[in-house]
């Protein structure tokens, strides 16, 4: 299968970049985001991270795989990645030595600042001339797609939970008849 290239420009707004990705993610595709500012040559999920560590000042690998959902080998290459770009620095605790505390670099805060500032940039440049009701009705329609995906996660969750259920069921009827026939050989 081909992959989907998404590429993301100065100042992405992440919940438009974010929903086409889970979007095509759902419908089975696979994404590749690209950055395609030189300036701002990260990855959509190294940006993700960065943004968590931004909002958390030092925090731990576990910390970021939770506020970002990514694996626990993704985070430890992503991070690695970081670290080779100088945007991150990965200090062993004190205590406990299994644990590594992730902070920003002077760099890594830096262009977290210049993103941002991209970010609200673009933002008001792309909702020039809507109103704020036509904004509403945008962020409520997205809202609504959200929605439904997670509804169908849910339908095709509980669908699977049940075929599971009739097939461990099944499987106990089975065993019921193997073990009567059994004993009525006897």
């Amino acid at each position: 299968m081909n992959t989907t290239f998404v590429f993301l420009a100065d100042g992405f707004e992440e919940i438009e970049a974010l929903t086409c990705i889970d979007v095509l993610r759902r419908a089975g595709m696979p994404v590749t985001t690209v950055s395609i500012n030189p300036g701002l040559e990260v990855t959509g999920e190294q940006w993700d991270v960065l943004m968590a560590i931004s909002s958390r000042d030092l925090c731990t690998q576990q910390d970021l795989c939770e506020a970002t959902s990514f694996s626990k080998p993704t985070m430890t290459r992503t991070i690695n990645v970081l670290e080779e770009m100088h945007l991150v620095t990965r200090r062993k605790a004190r205590v406990d030595f299994r644990r590594n505390y992730i902070s920003l670099t002077i760099k890594g805060l830096n262009m977290v600042d210049h993103a941002q500032a991209i970010a609200v940039r673009t933002l008001k440049e792309c909702l020039r001339g809507l109103s704020k009701m036509e904004m509403l009705t945008a962020q409520n329609s997205l809202n609504i797609v959200l929605e439904n995906l997670r509804r169908q996660e849910q339908q095709r969750a509980q669908k699977q939970s049940e075929e599971q259920h009739r097939t461990a069921e099944a499987n106990r009827r089975a065993v019921r008849r193997m073990h009567a026939a059994a004993s009525g050989k006897r």
